[in-house]
C-alpha cells in the first residue's frame, strides 16, 4: 500500500506507476491510497540488491470534461532485497557538469549506509561501467560527491548523459539511478579580467565561465569582422588567451581605442558555444605634438614639428594648420611631408619615439602667406 499526498484530489481518480495502472483503495482530497502494481507490469527489470524508480501520475475526474493530470518523475522505487541495507536513488543536484569533472553534486535518496561507492557511468548494477567519483559525505538519505572526469579508466562519457551507481560497500546492495547526470554543460561565458592592452595584440586575458572542454576555439567580434585569438590553457571554468592583433581601421578613431564588441568560444569537439557581449579595447598611440619650428613663417616654409608616435607612412599622416575642422591643410605625399620613413624610426607599440617631421606650410588664406 502507497500513500500519495498531495492536494486537489477530486474522485474518480487513475494512479500509473510508470504507465502501469495502480489499485485505488481510497480517496481524500489530499491522500489517495494505492495498491502498486508488480515491477513487471511497471516496466522494470529488479535484480538481488537493485532499484528501479519510476514516474508516478495522478489523473482526477477521470474521464470528465475537467480531467486533469500532474506526474512526479522518480517519484516510487521498486527494490528486491528491502530492508534499511537497500538503497534508492531520488534524485542529483545539479543534473549538469563538465566532462573535466570536479562537479559538487548532491544524490538525494534512502538506505545510504557508509562507506559507500558512487559510480558515474553506464549500464545496470549488475553489468556496469564507469568512473568512480570521490564521496565526502553520507547520511541515510544524502550523498555528497564530486563527479570524476567524462574521460578515465578507458572510459569516455564526455557529452552523454549517463546513469549513476550507488553501492554500500558492507552489504553489497546497490542502487542505479538511469539517465540522471550530463556531461559537458552548455558553455557560458560570464567574465573576462582584463579589458584593454594594446593594438599589437599579445595581452594575457583570462576568459571565465563554465562548460569549456578543450580543445576550444576563442575569437574577438570587431564591425563587420571577426579575429581569432591564441588560446594558451583550458580548464571547466577558465580559458587563458593571448589577444592578436586588432584589425587597423582606415581613419585613425579620436579616442585611440579599436573596440571588439563580442567574445565568442566554441568547445570544437562537440560544437558548443557562446557568446557575450564582452569588450576588449586595443589602444593605438595617439600622435602627439610637443613643439613646432619656426613657430611663425611665409607660405612655403618647412616647418619642423616635433613629437612621439608619428606614422611612418606618408599617407597616413594629415596635418592641418589652424581649426581641424575649417584650417588649411598641408600636401600629403612624398616630398611634401619629408623624412617619413627615412630620418627615424618608431616604436609604435610603446609610443616611445620621439622625432622630427619637416613640413612646407600652406599657402594662407587668399593666397597669402
Amino acid at each position: 500500500m502507497v500513500n500519495i499526498l498531495g492536494g486537489g484530489f477530486v474522485a474518480p481518480v487513475r494512479v500509473t506507476f510508470n504507465g502501469a495502472t495502480a489499485t485505488v483503495r481510497s480517496v481524500t482530497p489530499n491522500r489517495i491510497t494505492v495498491t502498486t502494481p508488480s515491477a513487471g507490469a511497471a516496466g522494470v527489470d529488479v535484480g538481488v540488491g537493485e532499484t528501479a524508480t519510476v514516474s508516478v501520475e495522478v489523473t482526477i475526474n477521470l474521464n470528465k470534461p475537467n480531467q486533469l493530470s500532474d506526474t512526479v518523475d522518480r517519484g516510487f522505487t521498486y527494490a528486491l532485497g528491502g530492508g534499511t541495507q537497500q538503497p534508492a536513488i531520488f534524485s542529483i543536484s545539479p543534473t549538469l557538469g563538465t566532462n573535466d569533472g570536479g562537479t559538487r553534486v548532491t544524490i538525494v535518496g534512502d538506505g545510504f549506509q557508509q562507506p559507500v561507492q558512487v559510480i558515474f557511468g553506464l549500464g545496470s548494477a549488475g553489468n556496469f561501467d564507469g568512473v568512480e567519483a570521490t564521496v565526502e559525505s553520507v547520511t541515510p538519505t544524502r550523498i555528497v560527491a564530486i563527479t570524476p572526469a567524462a574521460r578515465g579508466f578507458g572510459q569516455n562519457l564526455s557529452n552523454q548523459v549517463v546513469n549513476v551507481l550507488i553501492r554500500n560497500v558492507n552489504s553489497g546492495f546497490s542502487a542505479v539511478g538511469t539517465q540522471l547526470f550530463k556531461y559537458g554543460s552548455e558553455v557560458q561565458i560570464t567574465a573576462m579580467n582584463q579589458g584593454s592592452g594594446p593594438y599589437t595584440g599579445g595581452t594575457r586575458v583570462i576568459i571565465q565561465g563554465s562548460g569549456f572542454d578543450d580543445p576550444v576555439a576563442v575569437s574577438f567580434a570587431f564591425a563587420g569582422v571577426s579575429v581569432a585569438q591564441q588560446v594558451v590553457s583550458v580548464t571547466g571554468t577558465e580559458v587563458v588567451i593571448l589577444t592578436s592583433p586588432a584589425p587597423l581601421p582606415t581613419t585613425c578613431p579620436l579616442n585611440g581605442l579599436i573596440s571588439s564588441t563580442a567574445v565568442s568560444l566554441t568547445n570544437i569537439d562537440n560544437g558548443n558555444g557562446d557568446t557575450a557581449n564582452i569588450g576588449f579595447n586595443f589602444v593605438l598611440p595617439l600622435p602627439q605634438i610637443s613643439s613646432v619650428s619656426p613657430s611663425s613663417a611665409n607660405a612655403g616654409t618647412t616647418v619642423t614639428i616635433s613629437g612621439a608616435n608619428f606614422s611612418t607612412l606618408p599617407n597616413n599622416v594629415q596635418v592641418i594648420f589652424g581649426d581641424p575642422a575649417t584650417g588649411s591643410t598641408a600636401p600629403k605625399g612624398e616630398g611634401s611631408i619629408e623624412g617619413l620613413g627615412e630620418s627615424f624610426s618608431t616604436q609604435l607599440s610603446t609610443g616611445a619615439a620621439t622625432f622630427s617631421v619637416p613640413i612646407k606650410t600652406p599657402p594662407g588664406r587668399g593666397g597669402e602667406g
